[in-house]
């Protein structure tokens, strides 16, 4: 055991079977001392931690923070202007389809106006993009699809009288007259639907 010797002004010594051992400058321990442990708290939390570290690590936890913060924004704008694009898109599809039905319904009836049916695909399948575009397109676009539809029924009709009576003047003037409309109405067709078929 090592101990103080009083004999010797207080210096360390080993005491053991043979008494008294000197041993120079050396600190005295109690080897029976228990150790002593030193506790810390632990930071229960991020604000206990950022209070813990100091003003510093405050910062740089608050810059993190925003940082994370920002990158959120960023994502969900990006997930917006995703979508926004594809509802612009599926609009384009379907405004795109009205167009192209248009374009197939006029050209049999231009091409032989004496064949036209009233009853065919081709006229069902107008009826009904009329009816959608009343959803899809402005007012210019809706006049211009009820007119091609009007002036349809209004040409089946005049060669449905002339074929009842051919002799009927005013059943072939109003014939001419329909299948020149509608001849027009092929014609601007591009300028009346390219303003609303814009992908912006």
């Amino acid at each position: 055991m090592l101990a103080v010797d009083p004999s010797r002004g207080g210096r360390a010594r080993y005491f053991g079977d043979a008494g008294w051992k000197h041993s120079p400058a050396r600190t005295i321990i109690d080897d029976e001392m228990p150790p002593i442990h030193i506790m810390l708290d632990q930071p229960k939390g991020w604000l206990d931690l950022v209070m813990a570290t100091g003003p510093a690590a405050s910062l740089v936890a608050a810059l993190a923070a925003l940082k994370a913060v920002g990158a959120t924004r960023d994502i969900a704008q990006k997930q917006l202007d995703l979508q926004e694009r594809q509802l612009r898109k599926d609009l384009y599809d379907r405004r795109f389809a009205v167009y192209r039905q248009t374009a197939e319904f006029l050209r049999p009836i231009l091409g032989s106006p004496s064949s036209f049916r009233v009853e065919s695909d081709e006229s069902r399948k107008f009826a009904e993009a009329v009816q959608d575009a009343g959803m899809l397109f402005g007012a210019d676009v809706c006049r211009y699809l009820k007119d091609v539809n009007t002036t349809a029924v209004d040409l089946w009709a005049s060669y449905s009288r002339m074929q009842q009576h051919p002799g009927d003047n005013n059943a072939i003037e109003e014939s001419g007259r329909h299948f020149q409309h509608l001849k027009d109405l092929w014609d601007k067709r591009s300028n009346v639907f390219r303003p609303e078929m814009s992908l912006q």
